[in-house]
């Protein structure tokens, strides 16, 4: 430790000699690190991270024959009346409603027609007050909203009094029946308010296919084998419902896709392509501050033959290299996260629009111990080639002092032989 510790402090001092040096290897590895950070701290939300549900790989979403589009309403109600591959089935039409409250301006909101299953199916429950029921869904029923937490803290102060109360949305009295917890998140959409969908089983829309449909799959069930399973229900179920609703838009193909990949999209592979780009990026720069470290090496080498000439061991000299590599990638590491603080709030705020789970991506601890990792394979690699080509020099000029030695050069002269060749 006392080695480890006399080395940092001889680093200090050499790269504080050399201000300018210094600057501008900390600055590219800065650069180099915090962009790569940056850019992790997106894969990192949008990738690595589980989605904020309860088993979320048993989690999917169910469209059409064509994949662009969802559920009749028909459909709906087969799929939920039958025991099937899901243990819950629950749907969701995104919309907008407008708030308006005493003292404030009228705000148009993002909201969402949802129902009653819906929080179950994500295993949500609210932090205040209760959730939907069958009741809620009538279209008779006295209106009601749960409200997200955001909403709640911003536009309510956060009084838990609320709930029970009524708000106006669209003209219309709603009362407040429950708050959602901080951390939920509605599926692929800021939203700031759950509303009930009212859905007439006896008379339902057999034409349009506009339900969002997220289902929870059993133990044990892939996606593939939902699919096959629902298409079987829908086959048993179309001569049913032609003679309930005459002839509707039903379909004779579904996709089931993990609600992970439904949320991701094709943003995953730009992703893992830009983290790639900025890896390489980041190993340019390594190259060219060991180039810079091996340029600085070679005037150091009298130095080096000096230490060596009076009994410094290679394990010694490698060990002060990698130090003074390390120091540099270590500053060099706490600048870029600091930077990488700012190009991930850069990032989500110019690509607000096409990076999905938005709320997600920060710089966490993930991306601290990512940073960390770099550092130290930055600075390992950075020393390494200077170590080696030092090394190099050092071995050629104790050959030359061990020549001399034989021709009968004493111990003393030897060291000065070392020094001057």
């Amino acid at each position: 430790m006392r080695n480890f510790l006399n080395d940092i402090r001889y680093a200090l001092r050499g790269l504080h000699k050399q201000p300018g040096f210094t600057a501008v290897i900390v600055v590219t590895l800065a650069l180099g690190i915090g962009s790569t950070s940056a850019i992790f701290s997106v894969v990192n939300g949008v990738l690595l991270k589980p989605l904020p549900y309860p088993e979320p790989d048993r989690l999917v979403r169910i469209w059409d024959a064509s994949g662009r589009f969802g559920l009749t309403e028909p459909e709906y109600i087969a799929f939920r009346q039958s025991s099937g591959p899901l243990s819950s089935l629950a749907i969701s039409v995104p919309w907008q409603v407008d708030l308006t409250a005493e003292g404030w301006e009228p705000e148009r909101l993002p909201m969402a027609f949802v129902s009653s299953e819906f929080l179950s199916t994500l295993r949500v429950a609210p932090a205040i007050g209760r959730d939907f029921t069958r009741q809620d869904m009538d279209p008779n029923a006295d209106p009601v909203t749960i409200l997200t937490d955001g909403l709640w803290r911003r536009r309510f102060g956060g009084e838990p009094q609320i709930v029970g109360r009524t708000i106006t949305l669209n003209d219309r009295a709603v009362r407040v029946v429950g708050i959602l917890p901080p951390e939920f998140e509605y599926p692929g959409a800021a939203t700031a308010l759950l509303l009930p969908y009212f859905l007439n089983e006896s008379s339902p829309n057999t034409s349009d296919r506009f339900l969002v449909a997220v289902g929870r799959l059993l133990p044990g069930v892939t996606p593939e084998q939902a699919r096959i399973a629902l298409e079987e229900m829908n086959e048993r179920y179309r001569e049913r419902a032609e003679r309930l609703y005459g002839k509707y838009n039903n379909t004779e193909t579904f996709h089931v896709v993990p609600l992970r990949d439904e949320l991701v999209g094709a943003a995953r592979r730009a992703l893992w392509l830009l983290l790639a780009a900025a890896g390489f990026v980041l190993l340019i720069a390594c190259g060219n501050i060991g180039g810079m470290l091996v340029v600085r090496g070679e005037t150091r080498m009298r130095d080096m033959a000096i230490r060596r000439a009076l009994g410094a061991g290679w394990g010694q000299l490698v060990r002060q290299l990698l130090t003074e590599s390390l120091l540099l990638a270590a500053l060099g590491g706490v600048a870029g996260i600091l930077l990488a603080t700012w190009g991930t709030e850069l990032l989500t705020a110019v690509a607000a629009a096409s990076v999905p789970r938005l709320d997600e991506i920060s710089v966490d601890a993930r991306v601290l111990a990512f940073g960390t990792v770099l550092v130290l394979l930055v600075g390992v690699a950075a020393g390494a080639l200077p170590a080696f080509r030092l090394g190099s020099g050092l071995e050629a000029r104790l050959r030359a002092g061990g020549e001399r030695a034989g021709a009968g050069i004493g111990r003393s002269r030897l060291r000065r032989a070392l020094v001057t060749s």
